[in-house]
């Protein structure tokens, strides 16, 4: 029963304290109480433990403190307030991935130059997910890119995310990133 009011719980603090013009993703994607396979806890008994776990994403660093210590003010509250005992971790992943102006400014020109400015999207929305390469923006400034994988319409894994059971790569692409990367280093040595 903890359980199931702390997650309810985080939504709705998310719903009523975080700014909704805010990028916010807050998913529990498990929860584990007693142990399904043993017979001998059959369901009659209350299981003495339950985990709880989680992912949350954002572009601002306050949100992820705020979260931090309100879902945990959340978690330590109803354990008081019901008389059992908790431990919360919250972990910090991915940091936000934040590209450089003159490094997004130069990489988007190399592109222009190598498949024609029509080809190169630069007003794509913000996404929501984790990449290594924002370790890397933290400590140099850089760009993060993404080179596409297909066309609409010619049946190429265009529309199949990368971290999923259908994705296929498509082989043809590399030519294309290969003299992009070619471009961008003749021009940065220019």
């Amino acid at each position: 029963l903890v359980a199931a009011r702390a997650i309810e719980a985080f939504h709705s603090y998310k719903a009523r304290h975080i700014d909704p013009a805010e990028a916010v993703v807050l998913s529990i994607t498990q929860i584990q109480a007693g142990d399904p396979i043993n017979d001998r806890q059959g369901v009659h008994i209350t299981p003495e433990e339950v985990y709880i776990r989680g992912t949350v994403y954002t572009f601002n660093d306050a949100i992820r403190d705020q979260l931090q210590t309100e879902l945990e003010k959340i978690v330590r509250h109803l354990s008081d307030l019901e008389g059992t005992q908790h431990s919360f971790t919250y972990e910090r992943g991915y940091p936000v991935l934040i590209n450089n102006k003159a490094e997004t400014e130069f990489a988007i020109n190399v592109a222009r130059n190598t498949v024609g400015y029509e080809n190169v999207q630069v007003d794509m929305s913000p996404i929501v997910g984790a990449e290594d390469f924002a370790f890397m923006l933290r400590e140099t400034p850089g760009c993060y890119l993404m080179i596409g994988n297909g066309l609409e319409g010619e049946g190429i894994a265009c529309h199949n995310p990368v971290h999923s059971t259908t994705y296929d790569f498509n082989d043809e692409t590399s030519t294309t990133g290969v003299a992009f990367w070619v471009n961008l280093v003749e021009s940065y040595l220019d």
